[in-house]
């Protein structure tokens, strides 16, 4: 996979610097265009070409989708046409309408959104429906690994496949969305856990797990959602760990963001060191998660320690679980390196993202503010 996208990244880079009001990015053999319509049309038609010509890669077209947010769908097709008409470097599109007139279903020309890397974008309720499909395929597939006897082989593909589906997309879609209860049912990572859960528990205890008392069964459940090193099989519960992932994700975004010399071309409008600024869905979702982590987890604002901060000798070490977890300031996120693995021991010297695994631990804490009741509030 190295290889291949060595072999045309520099395709892509060509054709792009021709096209300064475009945007791209990739990810092995899915590639993206941001742009105005006819800009991204033009980027399509020129670097389907070049691609062929340079490197004799081929564009599958019916899997090429053309996203138009905010228009009807026959507006949205009807605009194309007005552009590839126009413009005769765009002829070779045409070979697109035409597969959108003739399948609708194959969604070419759409208005509701698209899947990114396996991520949804676009209006809510695609999102919605997009998490819901999910969830069912799972439940589906942790059913028909039953047929698999051997308990151990069993636990692999139940946590290493389809955990990680869930997980992979918790930490891409915000927890609001994650966590919203549909038709009465309990939410997405709830359906997931308890589904994977359960499924071990039975193959491991066969017959026996029918006849267990009330008590016990909770105790083999949470046995089962313990890390290893506390005896557990380390099926983390995902109410938890989907937040602390989708704000380690979103936190390093932003710093990476930051990082790139062209960073203004992707943030139009916004000031990454200014999170009063920021309009992406994503970052006003990691402002969001910030403050119910600072108001209801027992986080606090990374702050410069003071000189004198050391501890009286022989002091006890304070309390891991009690200890605080600290975030830095939205603001600072900007101005962090790319990669903040710092442990507990030099966290308090100057700001840094917190490992993920951190604020997921921080997720069993009980609440701070007693009373209030959250997603994770049953673990």
């Amino acid at each position: 996979m190295g290889r291949y996208s060595l072999s045309h990244h520099p395709i892509w880079g060509r054709v792009l610097a021709r096209h300064e009001r475009a945007r791209g990015a990739a990810f092995a053999n899915d590639s993206y265009i941001y742009a105005t319509l006819k800009a991204a049309l033009q980027v399509l038609a020129e670097i389907r070409q070049r691609l062929w010509e340079d490197a004799k890669l081929s564009f599958n077209m019916s899997e090429v989708k053309i996203y138009i947010p905010g228009a009807r769908r026959e507006r949205a097709r009807e605009l194309i046409l007005q552009h590839i008409d126009s413009d005769p470097s765009l002829e070779s599109l045409r070979e697109l309408y035409d597969l959108d007139t003739a399948d609708p279903d194959l969604g070419i020309i759409n208005v509701i959104g698209l899947k990114c890397v396996g991520v949804p974008i676009g209006t809510p309720e695609f999102v919605d429906a997009f998490v819901r499909s999910k969830i069912a395929d799972i439940q589906q597939d942790v059913q028909k690994l039953r047929i698999i006897q051997d308990p151990k082989i069993h636990y692999d593909l139940l946590r290493f496949c389809q955990h990680k589906r869930i997980a992979f997309l918790a930490r891409n879609v915000p927890p609001a969305v994650m966590m919203k209860n549909t038709d009465g049912n309990p939410a997405a990572p709830i359906l997931v856990q308890d589904a994977i859960v359960r499924a071990i528990l039975q193959r491991g205890l066969g017959n026996t797990y029918n006849t267990l008392p009330q008590h016990v069964l909770e105790w083999c459940l949470t046995i089962v959602e313990l890390p290893h090193h506390e005896g557990g099989l380390a099926i983390t519960p995902l109410q938890a760990s989907g937040m602390a992932a989708f704000y380690s994700a979103t936190a390093n975004l932003v710093v990476w963001l930051q990082s790139l010399p062209h960073a203004s071309g992707w943030v139009a409008g916004q000031n990454l060191a200014d999170p009063n600024t920021w309009t992406s869905s994503a970052f006003q979702a990691l402002k969001q998660l910030h403050e119910h982590l600072l108001q209801y987890y027992n986080c606090k604002e990374w702050v410069p320690p003071p000189n004198d901060n050391a501890p009286e000798p022989g002091a006890p070490d304070p309390d891991e679980n009690a200890r605080p977890l600290s975030l830095p300031h939205l603001n600072l996120n900007a101005s962090l390196r790319v990669r903040q693995d710092v442990e507990n021991g030099d966290a308090n010297a100057h700001p840094s993202l917190p490992l993920q695994r951190l604020v997921t631990k921080q997720n069993f804490i009980a609440p701070a503010t007693s009373g209030h009741q959250t997603e994770t509030d049953d673990l």
